[in-house]
């Protein structure tokens, strides 16, 4: 049997699509394009400019939070 290819390795090796294909074959069903986009809007933080702080101004003198 072959080994499952990961998420991980299709991303980096460009064989995302094998990977979905993969998924499929096992019966994983799609997501909810807004059920994701709201999970990952709650866990997936944009970096900050650097330099600045969550309490500190920025460049417009508006408090970043």
């Amino acid at each position: 049997m072959a080994t499952a290819l990961t998420l991980n390795e299709a991303l980096r090796s460009g064989r995302l699509d094998d990977f979905i294909a993969q998924a499929e074959a096992a019966g994983v069903a799609a997501a909810d394009a807004e059920e994701f986009d709201r999970v990952v809007n709650c866990v997936v933080r944009v970096p900050q400019p650097e330099g600045q702080t969550s309490h500190s101004h920025a460049d417009d003198g508006s408090a970043e939070t």
